[in-house]
């Protein structure tokens, strides 16, 4: 069947897409792998002969170099109109796991790819919530028993900034190290996720969907959750 379709695309005149192979996408949760990126370089068409067969580039938007992928082409699907915006129909949980043009963060009308697409029921004109991570932060103000040692003087500790605005287990002793504190009797709370902005669908793959951020009160970053 590859055969048929390599034969039907390889005619005097067939229009082909150049596709250069980047990035691996890959699920946020479970790790598994949902695709490849591509950058589209250009067209050509075939100009005939027997393999290999010679080409005529009729546009690029990048040069074209020895490995770019030959496709079949195809109308993209980028500028069609999505239609009324709408919530999805199915409950939807993903993450942001890129930012166009290699941003880490983004914000209004910037693209971003998530880890959700056609088989999870997301449709172009789809709407999302962006929620941000859960923080870490100390409670200042209540006093928690020390952190059990069981004799050894040395244990996970609590470490932050004056400011509070960076944390990690540490092994270390109780004191001050420059600026940084560490402290056993601090108590560590879980922020709630706080929505930061909404993002819709345009264009939907079988596990990747790209969606361009309408608003967004913070940086959106990768990572970030979507939800319905």
């Amino acid at each position: 069947a590859a055969s048929d379709v390599y034969k039907r695309q390889s005619y005097r005149g067939a229009k082909l897409d150049i596709i250069r192979p980047g990035d691996s996408y890959y699920d946020y949760d479970t790790g598994e792998l949902l695709g490849i990126a591509g950058t589209h370089v250009g067209s050509a068409v075939y100009l005939g002969g027997n393999d290999p067969k010679t080409l005529r580039v009729e546009s690029v938007h990048v040069e074209v170099r020895r490995g770019d992928l030959l496709v079949p082409a195809k109308r993209s699907t980028a500028a069609r109109s999505p239609g009324h915006p709408k919530a999805p129909k199915l409950r939807v949980t993903g993450h942001v796991i890129d930012a166009i043009d290699g941003f880490h963060k983004s914000s209004h009308y910037e693209v971003v790819v998530i880890d959700r697409g056609s088989r999870d029921g997301l449709k172009p004109g789809d709407i999302l919530t962006v929620n941000s991570n859960s923080r870490k932060v100390i409670d200042q103000y209540s006093t928690p028993p020390a952190i059990p040692t069981n004799g050894d003087p040395i244990s996970p500790q609590v470490i932050y900034t004056p400011h509070n605005e960076f944390l990690e287990n540490y092994e270390g002793q109780r004191g001050n190290m420059g600026g940084i504190i560490v402290d056993t009797n601090a108590e560590v709370i879980n922020l709630p996720q706080e929505s930061v902005g909404h993002i819709m669908v345009f264009q939907t793959h079988e596990h990747v969907s790209f969606a361009m951020i309408t608003n967004a009160s913070r940086p959106i970053a990768i990572g970030h959750e979507v939800v319905n």
